[in-house]
């Protein structure tokens, strides 16, 4: 069975040092299989509280397909990412 079908829609939302920081993002989801089908504007967004001792964040998300065994490999690389405050992925809910 190909690889295409095991592959799963996931999305990312995330909170960036800056800008620039979302080619990272993408280069990471991209060397790890991951196809993006939708990216959201990324915006400047005030935090409630001081993350990393950053009081402001690129905020944006991405819809991509991936296989499961990548994500973790993807939360791995953006843990180590110091670019990257925060981020979470999620299945998003079948329509």
């Amino acid at each position: 069975m190909p690889m295409e079908y095991n592959k799963k829609d996931y999305e990312i939302a995330f909170a960036l040092v800056s800008p620039e920081a979302a080619k990272e993002l993408e280069n990471v989801l991209t060397q790890q299989g991951a196809e993006i089908f939708y990216r959201s504007p990324v915006a400047e967004i005030r935090l409630a509280y001081p993350i990393k001792k950053h009081a402001s964040a690129q905020f944006g998300f991405y819809y991509f397909k991936a296989n499961g065994d990548a994500i973790s490999k993807i939360k791995e690389a953006l843990n180590l990412n110091p670019n990257v405050l925060r981020f979470l992925i999620v299945t998003p809910p079948v329509k």
